[in-house]
Protein backbone atom coordinates (compact mmCIF):
# COMPACT_ATOMS: atom_id res chain seq x y z
CA UNK A 1 0.00 0.00 0.00
CA UNK A 2 1.61 3.49 -1.10
CA UNK A 3 1.47 6.02 1.06
CA UNK A 4 1.69 8.82 -1.34
CA UNK A 5 -0.02 8.51 -5.25
CA UNK A 6 1.00 10.25 -8.07
CA UNK A 7 -2.12 11.54 -9.77
CA UNK A 8 -2.72 12.95 -12.93
CA UNK A 9 -3.44 16.65 -10.74
CA UNK A 10 0.37 16.64 -9.99
CA UNK A 11 1.55 16.88 -13.33
CA UNK A 12 4.05 19.61 -13.96
CA UNK A 13 3.79 19.16 -17.60
CA UNK A 14 8.46 19.25 -17.36
CA UNK A 15 9.15 15.47 -18.18
CA UNK A 16 12.13 15.88 -15.76
CA UNK A 17 10.63 17.40 -12.77
CA UNK A 18 7.81 15.19 -13.57
CA UNK A 19 10.13 12.22 -13.11
CA UNK A 20 12.08 13.24 -10.52
CA UNK A 21 8.79 13.93 -8.45
CA UNK A 22 7.53 10.31 -9.36
CA UNK A 23 11.11 9.22 -7.89
CA UNK A 24 10.77 11.12 -4.57
CA UNK A 25 7.14 9.76 -4.08
CA UNK A 26 8.94 5.79 -4.60
CA UNK A 27 11.33 6.61 -2.05
CA UNK A 28 8.95 7.81 0.77
CA UNK A 29 6.89 5.20 -0.09
CA UNK A 30 10.03 2.62 0.32
CA UNK A 31 10.41 4.08 3.65
CA UNK A 32 6.75 3.65 4.53
CA UNK A 33 7.21 -0.07 3.22
CA UNK A 34 10.21 -0.26 5.23
CA UNK A 35 8.65 0.80 8.32
CA UNK A 36 5.71 -1.24 8.26
CA UNK A 37 6.87 -4.39 7.24
CA UNK A 38 9.09 -3.94 10.63
CA UNK A 39 12.48 -3.79 8.56
CA UNK A 40 15.64 -3.63 11.04
CA UNK A 41 17.02 0.59 11.37
CA UNK A 42 19.65 -0.15 8.89
CA UNK A 43 17.19 -0.51 6.08
CA UNK A 44 15.23 2.57 7.55
CA UNK A 45 18.52 4.39 7.58
CA UNK A 46 19.49 3.69 3.88
CA UNK A 47 16.34 4.17 2.69
CA UNK A 48 16.13 7.74 4.73
CA UNK A 49 19.84 8.29 3.52
CA UNK A 50 18.28 8.29 -0.17
CA UNK A 51 15.49 9.93 0.50
CA UNK A 52 17.44 12.81 1.72
CA UNK A 53 20.19 12.86 -1.24
CA UNK A 54 17.77 12.51 -3.47
CA UNK A 55 15.33 15.19 -2.56
CA UNK A 56 18.97 17.40 -3.00
CA UNK A 57 19.45 16.28 -6.24
CA UNK A 58 16.15 16.99 -7.36
CA UNK A 59 15.63 20.70 -6.13
CA UNK A 60 18.89 21.22 -7.25
CA UNK A 61 17.71 19.71 -10.43
CA UNK A 62 14.74 22.06 -10.17
CA UNK A 63 16.25 25.32 -9.40
CA UNK A 64 18.27 25.07 -12.08
CA UNK A 65 15.69 25.27 -14.45
CA UNK A 66 14.10 28.12 -12.30
CA UNK A 67 17.60 29.78 -12.42
CA UNK A 68 17.79 28.76 -16.70
CA UNK A 69 14.44 31.08 -17.33
CA UNK A 70 14.42 33.26 -15.32
CA UNK A 71 11.42 31.91 -12.95
CA UNK A 72 10.34 35.07 -11.08
CA UNK A 73 9.29 32.74 -8.13
CA UNK A 74 12.85 31.01 -7.87
CA UNK A 75 13.66 32.87 -3.85
CA UNK A 76 10.22 31.46 -3.23
CA UNK A 77 10.54 28.00 -4.32
CA UNK A 78 14.31 27.91 -2.93
CA UNK A 79 13.14 28.93 0.68
CA UNK A 80 10.66 25.84 0.06
CA UNK A 81 13.14 23.31 -0.56
CA UNK A 82 15.81 24.56 1.89
CA UNK A 83 12.91 23.92 4.90
CA UNK A 84 11.67 20.69 3.64
CA UNK A 85 15.84 19.59 3.53
CA UNK A 86 16.16 20.71 7.62
CA UNK A 87 13.53 18.73 8.28
CA UNK A 88 14.96 15.49 6.77
CA UNK A 89 18.41 16.57 7.88
CA UNK A 90 16.76 16.16 11.07
CA UNK A 91 15.02 13.04 10.77
CA UNK A 92 18.63 11.80 9.55
CA UNK A 93 20.09 12.65 12.77
CA UNK A 94 17.50 11.48 15.45
CA UNK A 95 17.40 7.89 13.30
CA UNK A 96 21.80 7.44 13.37
CA UNK A 97 21.36 8.63 17.42
CA UNK A 98 18.63 5.83 17.57
CA UNK A 99 16.37 8.40 19.21
CA UNK A 100 13.36 7.12 16.44
CA UNK A 101 10.32 5.27 17.24
CA UNK A 102 8.35 4.03 14.35
CA UNK A 103 5.51 6.13 14.70
CA UNK A 104 8.00 9.12 15.04
CA UNK A 105 9.10 7.95 11.37
CA UNK A 106 5.40 7.59 10.19
CA UNK A 107 4.29 10.45 11.27
CA UNK A 108 7.64 12.35 9.80
CA UNK A 109 6.51 10.89 6.62
CA UNK A 110 2.99 11.41 6.47
CA UNK A 111 4.22 15.44 6.97
CA UNK A 112 6.89 15.05 4.44
CA UNK A 113 4.34 13.79 2.01
CA UNK A 114 1.35 16.43 2.83
CA UNK A 115 4.59 18.71 1.68
CA UNK A 116 5.34 17.50 -1.81
CA UNK A 117 1.75 17.20 -2.63
CA UNK A 118 0.88 20.50 -1.35
CA UNK A 119 4.34 21.97 -2.76
CA UNK A 120 3.55 20.24 -6.32
CA UNK A 121 0.05 21.74 -6.17
CA UNK A 122 0.77 25.43 -4.78
CA UNK A 123 4.43 25.98 -6.05
CA UNK A 124 5.56 23.93 -8.80
CA UNK A 125 2.68 23.51 -10.82
CA UNK A 126 3.03 27.62 -11.48
CA UNK A 127 6.81 26.69 -12.65
CA UNK A 128 5.02 24.67 -14.82
CA UNK A 129 2.67 27.15 -16.24
CA UNK A 130 5.52 29.35 -16.62
CA UNK A 131 7.63 27.51 -18.34
CA UNK A 132 5.08 26.24 -20.96
CA UNK A 133 4.92 30.10 -21.87
CA UNK A 134 9.08 29.82 -23.05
Amino acid sequence: MDLINWTPDLAVKHEKIDDQHRQLFKAANSLAEAMWDGKGTEEVKKTIDFLAEYAIFHFNEEEQVMLDNAYPGYTAQKNAHEKFLNQVADLKVKCESGEVSSAFVIDVLTNACDWLRDHIRQMDIRLGEFLSTK
